[in-house]
């Protein structure tokens, strides 16, 4: 069963993520065998098991899978996914949305982990993104984080040392 799970899981993981990404992953596992056993347990029962799934489509699940990535704050992950929803047919206006709402009930900090992200994860081999090259995923960043920005400056409170004024009486009478 988990040979059959690991060949169904293969074709949705190389499909989402890009062969590139997907061969390299597993090349890095080659000499170790832990990280061989994490790469065929994540295809098995991640892919597998979980992405073969009918109930939700591919679109679907990468957006619950970016927001949970949010949520956990797994920044590496997130920029694996991100590529990956994108490649699943998500728009940058959905991402938008999905980061605002994250931030609403994951924190902003773990929302805004993307935007302080370089452009290529540094220890993890990138996913093969037909439709994206590096300075795409600057301008998307830019993109999403611009309308953040503009949003929070909207709901700003003033400083709190306003609050904290003494309040003001008029001159005593001698």
């Amino acid at each position: 069963m988990y040979e059959e799970l690991y060949n169904v899981g293969m074709p949705i993981r190389r499909e989402v993520l890009g062969d590139e990404y997907v061969d390299k992953s597993l090349a890095s596992a080659e000499q170790d065998e832990l990280r061989q056993a994490l790469q065929q347990a994540v295809t098995a029962l991640g892919w597998g098991a979980t992405w073969s799934r009918k109930g939700l489509d591919l679109k679907t699940r990468s957006l619950i899978t970016v927001a949970m990535l949010i949520a956990l704050n797994r920044p590496r992950e997130l920029e694996t996914h991100l590529r990956g929803a994108l490649n699943n047919g998500v728009t940058d206006a959905e991402l938008r949305e999905l980061l605002l709402h994250a931030g609403c009930y994951c924190g902003w900090p773990a929302a805004s982990c993307f935007a302080g992200r370089q452009s290529e994860p540094e220890q993890s081999p990138a996913p093969e993104a037909p439709i994206h090259r590096p300075h795409q995923m600057r301008l998307l960043r830019w993109r999403l984080f611009d309308d953040l920005e503009g949003h929070a400056r909207m709901h700003e409170r003033p400083h709190k040392r306003h609050l904290r004024q003494p309040p003001q009486y008029p001159p005593r009478r001698a």
